[in-house]
This record gives C-alpha cells, sequence and structure tokens, in this order.
C-alpha cells in the first residue's frame, strides 16, 4: 500500500535526524476517511540528503527542493509510482510565531495525529 510506503519514507528520514510530514491533498483525505490519490512528503532535508538516504530517487526539481522517491513495484498504484519530498529549507522561510498545522505518524503506522510545528498536539 502507498500510505504504508509514504509512513516509512517519513519514517526513515527521522531516523537520519530529519522533521518529516505528510502534506497536501493526502492530509484533507485522511482526515476525511478517504483514501489519497497520492502522498507528498515536506521535510527538512535538503534534496542532496534526501537523494543520499534514498539512492534511487529522481532530482525532477531539486532546485525547487522537489524529489521523487520511487515507491517498489508491488506498492505502486497505476496512478502513482512515486512520493514526492519537498524539502521545506527551499521552499519558504519560516514564520516566526506563527505555527503550521501538519500530519504527523505516530509510532504506529495504523494511527496518525495532527501536530504544530511547536509540537503541540491538536
Amino acid at each position: 500500500m502507498l500510505k504504508d510506503f509514504a509512513i516509512s519514507i517519513i519514517r526513515t528520514l527521522r531516523e537520519h535526524g530529519h522533521h518529516a510530514y505528510l502534506v497536501g491533498g493526502c492530509v484533507r483525505d485522511l482526515l476525511l476517511g478517504r483514501e489519497p490519490a497520492d502522498y507528498d512528503i515536506t521535510s527538512d532535508a535538503t534534496p542532496n540528503q534526501v537523494m543520499r538516504i534514498f539512492p534511487q530517487t529522481y532530482a525532477v526539481g531539486a532546485q525547487f527542493g522537489v524529489v521523487l522517491v520511487p515507491a517498489p513495484s508491488q506498492q505502486a498504484s497505476p496512478e502513482q509510482k512515486q512520493i514526492s519530498v519537498v524539502s521545506s529549507a527551499l521552499v519558504a522561510p519560516r514564520n516566526e510565531g506563527k505555527s503550521r498545522d501538519l500530519l504527523s505518524t505516530s509510532s504506529s503506522p495504523s494511527s496518525s495525529s495532527c501536530h504544530s510545528e511547536q509540537g503541540e498536539e491538536s
């Protein structure tokens, strides 16, 4: 399942000392109980760091911070065969004093919770 692969990417990035979160339409779909059509991840890892952690990647927009991590063929759907990892370090500066809500996976792959960047659970 592609969701499991996306969660494994997040866990791997975190094991390497980076922050990583699901973002975009998949968050909306998961909160509404629907199966997302695709999964996108944001991380503080740079494109080069993502490519070192996941050697089989495609740097489709590395200058913009976008790297595609291909899914194993048994987990990929015909519509999406990769997970986009976007480097938050290259996308936009942080807004001091403002928090952004992001979906974060817990230690259990079957549960998710919403956290702000400041670590407060909501």
